[in-house]
């Protein structure tokens, strides 16, 4: 808005309005960061070594490694029960050495079955 005065000889003259509470040209300083933001976010779009896509499958395969430890601190647990029960349970040796060297005890008589091998 313009306010119109009179000046001393009659004249008609104009004053640019007041400015508003933004200042003058303010309304255009948020392109510029807005363009910042969008390129920043393309760049982690299509970045195929630092972009969202890597993150998300390196996401996945830490998922998969985490899963893989879950197993492994299982089976461990096992192994480690079954060392115990071979170091204190003469049953449980007896079990090994007959299953993984065909071993008999004294009068025993192993009976092999054709096709059982």
């Amino acid at each position: 808005m313009t306010e119109r005065r009179k000046g001393k000889q009659g004249a008609e003259r104009r004053r640019p309005a007041r400015p508003g509470p933004e200042g003058p040209g303010l309304s255009g300083l948020w392109i510029a960061p807005t363009l910042v933001v969008a390129a920043a976010l393309a760049i982690l779009l299509l970045d195929r070594e630092t972009g969202i896509v890597p993150l998300a499958s390196l996401r996945g395969e830490v998922g998969r490694i985490e899963a893989r430890v879950e197993a492994l601190a299982a089976e461990r647990g096992r192994l480690r029960s079954r060392v115990v029960a071979l170091q204190t349970d003469p049953l449980e040796v007896e079990a090994l050495a007959r299953e993984r060297l065909g071993m008999v005890r004294p009068g025993e008589v192993v009976l092999r079955l054709a096709g059982a091998d």
